[in-house]
């Protein structure tokens, strides 16, 4: 369904984009037919909904949306110059007017739209509508709060504010409030607690003022993981950027002299802690000595260099000739 948008909007003139009144004007009408029906209809029938009170909290090199052909690819890499370091609420804010015009307005002046091309702003309102194409039919509320209850007609409504201040209307006449809202878990127990009986409710949708992880759809995982597969794969990640980092300062040492670097390679990381009568300053220097990170700063000087007071002090010298290259080191 997004890559039909997404060919109504860059071959069939689908979207249009243009400066008025400070602000960009989005007339989305063309995207707004059979194809954004079909789109509804199909995620009424998986429960899927799209949570835009999330979207401003996306960050440009974390949110993955669909480019041309079918990948799944992170935003940064489909708009080439977008500011991969902020998120959408770092760049622009959107009205919605009326049913297929959105109003965008940049945060920068750089990114005005007067007398210009759109710049790479464009082509991110475009791919934005064309990926989350409810942003051109439902306005912008930040504090709603999605739950899912049976029967699935209930009249639960609620909604949070920032300073944890939450309302449940739980009928067409009764209106409660709940203080001191400060955890997804106490969001949850509140809603349960003002329900009625006749409605049960089954999840409470994480909120961004209570969560940091970006939920951009109400609908179920496929697979159901547990936080420890999550922990195993950040430890997985991590090692695998310390084994990179391990192999490129190694060979920095091979580089530099391959005797020393074949005797670093036999001293473990693990033996150093084991070196008995070794301080933890001589750890230290071992450690930074093996992982090529010894500081070739001279204080005496206050400069670059070799540290040894009785070298030359060259400015190009690295961490082999400070240990064993310099002719006071090999006093030492």
């Amino acid at each position: 369904m997004i890559m039909a948008l997404r060919v109504l909007a860059y071959d069939f003139g689908g979207v249009r984009i243009t400066w008025e009144k400070d602000a960009y004007r989005v007339d989305g009408l063309g995207l707004l037919g059979s194809v954004y029906t079909l789109m509804g209809k199909q995620g009424a029938q998986r429960a899927e909904e799209q949570c835009l009170e999330w979207l401003p909290a996306a960050g440009l090199a974390d949110l993955h949306v669909y480019h041309e052909g079918g990948d799944l690819k992170p935003l940064k890499q489909v708009v080439y110059g977008a500011a991969a370091n902020s998120s959408i609420s770092n760049v622009m804010m959107w009205t919605l007017e009326k049913r297929g015009i959105v109003w965008v307005r940049p945060l920068k002046p750089k990114w005005r739209g007067d007398g210009k091309d759109c710049y790479w702003l464009g082509d991110l309102i475009t791919v934005l509508v064309t990926n989350y194409p409810f942003l051109l039919t439902r306005m912008y509320d930040s504090s709603v709060v999605r739950i899912t209850a049976t029967p699935p007609d209930h009249p639960l409504t609620s909604g949070l504010e920032a300073n944890g201040t939450m309302a449940v209307t739980s009928s067409t006449v009764r209106t409660e409030c709940a203080v001191g809202i400060n955890s997804h878990l106490a969001l949850e127990d509140a809603i349960k607690t003002i329900a009625d009986q006749e409605v049960k409710v089954l999840r409470v949708h994480p909120h961004p003022h209570l969560s940091r992880l970006v939920c951009l759809r109400t609908a179920g995982r496929w697979r159901q993981h547990s936080r420890k597969h999550y922990k195993r794969y950040v430890r997985w990640a991590a090692a695998r950027r310390g084994i990179t980092q391990e192999q490129m300062r190694a060979g920095k040492w091979r580089k530099s002299s391959a005797t020393a670097a074949e005797g670093l390679a036999k001293l473990e990381w693990k033996q150093i802690r084991r070196i008995l009568g070794l301080r933890p300053r001589g750890e230290q220097v071992l450690y930074r000595l093996k992982a090529w990170a010894y500081s070739m700063y001279d204080v005496r000087n206050g400069r670059l260099g070799c540290p040894h007071e009785h070298c030359a002090h060259e400015v190009n010298v690295d961490v082999h000739h400070i240990f064993w290259e310099c002719p006071a080191a090999r006093k030492l």
